[in-house]
C-alpha cells in the first residue's frame, strides 16, 4: 500500500497530472492516474539558469572593468612618479645654483670687480620707540 502511494505521488510529478491516492483499487486506477479530470496547468518556472548566468556576466563584467580601471591607475600614477622626479631634479639643479649665487667668496670678488670696498666702521643707530598713536589711522 505504502508503496503504492509513493508510485503515484511520483508518477503525479513526472507527469503533472493529478493523482487522487485511493485505498481500494479499481479498474480506473489501474496507473493511478486520474485520467478524468484536466491536469493542472504547469507554473512557469523562473528561468534561475537565465538569472545565475546574468549574475556571472555581470560579476566577470564588472571585475574587467575594475582591472582595467586599476591598470590605468597604475600608468598614470608611474607618470606622475616620473614627473616628480624631474621636478626634484629640477629642484636641486636650482638649490645648487641659488647657494653659488650666494658664495661670499664670488659675493667679494664681484664687490671688488665694481669698486664696492668692505666697510672699516659700522655705526649701529639706536631705532626711536614708536608710540601707538603714531602708527594708528
Amino acid at each position: 500500500m505504502k508503496f503504492r502511494l509513493h508510485l503515484q505521488r511520483h508518477l503525479h510529478n513526472l507527469l503533472g497530472a493529478n493523482t487522487t491516492p485511493r485505498t481500494a483499487a479499481s479498474p480506473i486506477d489501474f496507473t493511478g492516474i486520474d485520467f478524468a479530470s484536466p491536469a493542472p496547468r504547469r507554473q512557469s518556472k523562473p528561468l534561475y539558469g537565465v538569472l545565475i548566468f546574468l549574475v556571472l556576466f555581470g560579476s566577470a563584467l564588472s571585475l574587467l572593468v575594475m582591472r582595467v580601471e586599476i591598470i590605468r591607475l597604475r600608468y598614470e600614477l608611474a607618470t606622475s612618479v616620473q614627473h616628480e622626479q624631474e621636478l626634484l631634479a629640477t629642484q636641486r639643479e636650482q638649490t645648487v645654483a641659488v647657494r653659488k649665487l650666494r658664495d661670499p667668496v664670488r659675493l667679494r670678488r664681484l664687490a671688488a670687480e665694481r669698486g664696492l670696498a668692505y666697510p672699516e666702521q659700522i655705526i649701529r643707530a639706536p631705532r626711536a620707540p614708536v608710540s601707538p598713536s603714531e602708527t594708528a589711522p
